[in-house]
């Protein structure tokens, strides 16, 4: 159970950061 919960955690991060990431550089190409 344990296991699983630190694979949703860093799966759950993975996914954050990447969409931070496509939306930051999505502003910022449009910005320029």
């Amino acid at each position: 159970m344990f296991l699983y919960e630190t694979i949703f955690v860093k799966v759950s991060n993975l996914i954050i950061n990447y969409k931070a990431l496509s939306y930051i550089n999505k502003y910022a190409i449009t910005d320029i």
